[in-house]
């Protein structure tokens, strides 16, 4: 998991490495400015804001699910859990939205195309987190112990807290400092 999760940070370094060629020297791109002015992303402090608060809740349940699955406190953890994964369908849902909402898609120019790509890229994996939650969750369900509920938890707990960091560096970048 930990090899995996390392791939997926050069594959969003790539990105933001992409994003921030083009923000610090526009003109590579054909452009007067970063982003261009007709492609300006979503006001940072509305749905972004959300989405970020979304997230950031959903790890502090995942955090708190495994801490309770250390005291084998099961139904904490599996409240912890459902409402983690259930945030986490929002904040996709909330993605979907502003997608649907956007003046511009992927082919009107390199701004876009990266931004999409990036934010579309991070809402799958919050998609397949979901997925490694909802097996955490279910092993919990059927278990009489931690030791039963295995490497899942930890696998998820890493993998959804990778997740929450990939936003927080979106957010602040292809967002408030776009914005």
């Amino acid at each position: 998991m930990l090899t995996f999760i390392l791939s997926e940070v050069a594959f969003f370094a790539a990105l933001f490495a992409a994003y921030l060629q083009f923000a610090i020297f526009p003109g590579i791109a054909g452009l007067g400015s970063w982003p261009p002015f007709a492609m300006r992303p979503a006001d940072p402090w509305g749905g972004p804001l959300l989405n970020t608060l979304i997230l950031l809740t959903s790890g502090a349940c995942v955090a708190a699910a495994h801490e309770w699955l250390l005291r084998e406190k099961w139904q904490r953890t599996a409240i912890a859990l459902a409402i983690a994964i259930l945030l986490g369908i929002v904040f996709v849902g909330l993605q979907i939205r502003e997608f649907s909402l956007a003046t511009q898609d992927f082919r009107d120019g390199v701004y876009p195309s990266i931004f999409f790509m990036t934010t579309g890229f991070h809402g799958l994996h919050v998609m397949i987190g979901a997925v490694l939650l909802s097996i955490y969750l279910r092993r919990v369900l059927s278990s009489r112990s931690a030791d039963e509920v295995g490497f899942i938890a930890t696998a998820a707990s890493w993998y959804w807290h990778f997740v929450d960091a990939v936003w927080l560096l979106l957010f602040a970048i292809f967002y408030a400092w776009a914005g």
